[in-house]
């Protein structure tokens, strides 16, 4: 899942950075008018002589997560994104604006078959993009995924037009609609990834419809 791996990325290593410099203190960021990082001994050019880049800061959401994921590193949980699970349902339950966690979520849902619950955690991230770190990357993969479940609901009609708006939301990366990271097209894949034999039956299904064909 395209989507997964790049926002999962993303927000592990700021978690992680917030776990490791944190240390039971509020994620703040440097002081405004902090002095430049120098090397003693180094005349360092006037371009060089800067503020330290400040630390980025977590949203309540986020140190809750962060704290979730230091705690699943402790105990050695081998168990992926199903093992936060438990901690993102708490979360997005205190807090139903965090796009980021449904997003999150979806790394687990995704692998299971549960359509209706899939369907519904895209729609919240659509919904609170803005409020995504993610942010304009995010929505088109969003849509290629709800429209992979309308599919799988033989709403095919709903899925070419969501299929639509997410080349069209990032046309730079239009072939990557399908949300898999494979060389090849896959011949069978996730709940929230697109297949050959699936791309084959829009086409079946819209013969005389050049988008199928495209896609």
């Amino acid at each position: 899942m395209a989507i997964g791996i790049a926002l999962f990325v993303g927000l592990i290593a700021l978690f992680a950075y917030h776990a490791h410099t944190d240390h039971g203190q509020s994620a703040v960021a440097v002081s405004r008018h902090s002095d430049p990082i120098l090397i003693p001994g180094i005349q360092e050019p006037e371009e060089m002589r800067v503020e330290p880049i400040a630390a980025a800061v977590l949203t309540p959401p986020e140190r809750m997560l962060a704290d979730a994921m230091q705690q699943a590193g402790n105990d050695n949980n081998k168990g992926g994104p199903a093992a936060l699970l438990p901690a993102l349902d708490r979360i997005l339950a205190k807090y139903p604006d965090y796009s980021d966690g449904y997003v999150m979520r979806l790394g687990s849902l995704c692998d299971g078959s549960d359509r209706a619950a899939i369907l519904s955690n895209i729609n919240s991230a659509l919904k609170y993009v803005s409020n995504s770190r993610s942010g304009k990357d995010s929505p088109g993969s969003l849509l290629s995924m709800r429209a992979k479940v309308e599919h799988g609901n033989g709403d095919d009609s709903a899925a070419m037009e969501d299929l639509d708006k997410a080349i069209h939301a990032n046309l730079a990366d239009a072939s990557q609609f399908v949300n898999s990271g494979a060389i090849a097209p896959e011949k069978s894949a996730s709940a929230c990834t697109w297949t050959l034999p699936e791309m084959d039956a829009l086409v079946q299904r819209f013969p005389n419809d050049y988008p199928a064909y495209m896609l």
